[in-house]
C-alpha cells in the first residue's frame, strides 16, 4: 500500500486507515495486536465454563428432555443471528461506492 492510498483511504474514512484521519504508519498495528494479546484472559472464566459444561451434561444424563430444548434454543439463536447478519448485508451494501471517477 502506498503513502498515497493510505492518505486517501484517511481522507474517505476508509476502514485500515488511522483513526481520526490520522496516517496509519507500519507499527501501528502491530502494536495494537501487542496491546490486545498482552491482556491474558482470566483462568476463572474457562473454570465457570467448564463447570457449566458439566453440570449440564448431568442435567442431561437425568433429563433429557433438556436436550431438546438446547437444540431448539440454538436453531432459534442462529435464526436470529442470520436475520441480524443478513440486515448488516443490506446496509454494507446500501453504502454508496466512492470511485477514482467520482
Amino acid at each position: 500500500m502506498t503513502q498515497d492510498t493510505v492518505k486517501q483511504g484517511a481522507q474517505a474514512g476508509c476502514p485500515g486507515s488511522g483513526c481520526c484521519g490520522e496516517e496509519m504508519s507500519a507499527r501501528t498495528m502491530p502494536e495494537k495486536c501487542m496491546q490486545m494479546m498482552g491482556r491474558r484472559p482470566s483462568a476463572l472464566f474457562v473454570v465457570l465454563v467448564g463447570v457449566l459444561l458439566i453440570a449440564l451434561g448431568a442435567l442431561i444424563v437425568f433429563q433429557p428432555q433438556v436436550l431438546a430444548w438446547l437444540a431448539a434454543a440454538a436453531v432459534a439463536l442462529m435464526g436470529v443471528m442470520l436475520l441480524a447478519m443478513a440486515g448488516v448485508a443490506r446496509r454494507v451494501g446500501a453504502r454508496p461506492r466512492g470511485g477514482t471517477g467520482d
